[in-house]
């Protein structure tokens, strides 16, 4: 059978497909222990890290929050928070909110009313870690960050959460990965596969924020330590892991387009992976897995894609933690 061209990765399409994916995988009863102690604040202050297009507000639009509301997203790409802005209108809009105000230049705000209710939602463009975003925040009632803290010096980045949340304020960090991926059924060279994947969570290991090592690809399970030591108390964890299958012998749309995106993302690392070959050749670099192997692999992947028969599970872990 001709093998499967390589598709085009389309980031923006990921990340809506992943919006279906993650809802499917956040851990059901940390979420709902979230979602009691949001009901219980009055006009509530709300910060999600790293937010993307907005993913996690758009979950909490969902909920009939008490008050005036104000949402905070903070991301550092630009192009994220411009289409932050349409999709959060829309939401509003299908919730029966009357858009008062909207801006979508340097301030990128959206504000929506119904009835006795008040929806504030702000898009701030900042590094969590630079002083001038801290300052420019207030503190809030609650902080959440969607599979953002393996990206984040950890120890740095829970002293700023720490300093943003008010005393009785909760941090929730979901999606966080923790070391493993596993593709179904067992590549026929089973070898390959573990050295790609291996190649995969190492390129998250050497990944580098101001110089300073990053939660990687075990963030699950450094983020649970650097909390209790940056002076959190932990109300509750559990797993939050992708599990992708074709049910009923078929993928959804958004299933294939994620599943297509992350072999792209393992192929993409192997393909860039280099190793020094000896003293004849100290400055010249040879790939870590043979060109030809890795593109059959990645054909035989996809076209597994193409038929429904792949499955992929990834360990990821959800935390809900306060000040101690």
């Amino acid at each position: 059978m001709k093998k499967q061209e390589p598709p085009a990765f389309d980031f923006a399409a990921y990340l809506e497909a992943k919006f279906a994916v993650d809802s499917a995988s956040l851990n059901a009863p940390l979420y709902d222990r979230f979602l009691e102690h949001l009901r219980r604040i009055v006009d509530p202050r709300i910060l999600d890290l790293g937010t993307g297009t907005g993913a996690m507000l758009r979950r909490i639009l969902q909920l009939d929050l008490p008050g005036r509301v104000h949402l905070i997203g903070l991301d550092q790409e630009e192009r994220n928070l411009a289409a932050a802005v349409e999709r959060m209108e829309q939401v509003l809009e299908d919730r029966g909110y009357r858009i008062v105000a909207k801006q979508n230049s340097a301030e990128r705000s959206v504000r929506g009313r119904r009835g006795d209710s008040e929806i504030r939602i702000e898009f701030l463009l900042g590094d969590l870690l630079e002083p001038g975003t801290v300052g420019a925040l207030q503190p809030v009632d609650c902080i959440t960050a969607h599979a953002f803290m393996d990206l984040m010096p950890l120890r740095r980045a829970v002293a700023v959460i720490r300093r943003l949340l008010k005393a009785d304020g909760v941090f929730y960090p979901t999606l966080n990965y923790d070391g493993l991926t596993v593709l179904l059924p067992e590549y026929e060279d089973g070898g390959l596969e573990r050295r790609l994947l291996r190649i995969y969570d190492r390129s998250m290991e050497a990944r580098r924020s101001r110089g300073a090592k990053t939660g990687g690809a075990f963030s699950g399970r450094r983020l649970y330590r650097k909390l209790l030591e940056g002076g959190f108390a932990i109300l509750g964890m559990g797993s939050s892991d992708w599990n992708v299958f074709p049910s009923e012998g078929a993928y959804t749309d958004d299933q294939k387009l994620f599943l297509g995106a992350i072999l792209s993302m393992i192929e993409a690392e192997a393909r860039g992976a280099r190793r020094k070959q000896g003293a004849a050749t100290r400055n010249r670099e040879q790939p870590l897995v043979e060109p030809e192997r890795l593109a059959r692999w990645y054909a035989d992947r996809l076209e597994a894609v193409q038929r429904n028969q792949l499955a992929l599970i990834v360990h990821q872990i959800d935390l809900l933690a306060v000040p101690a």
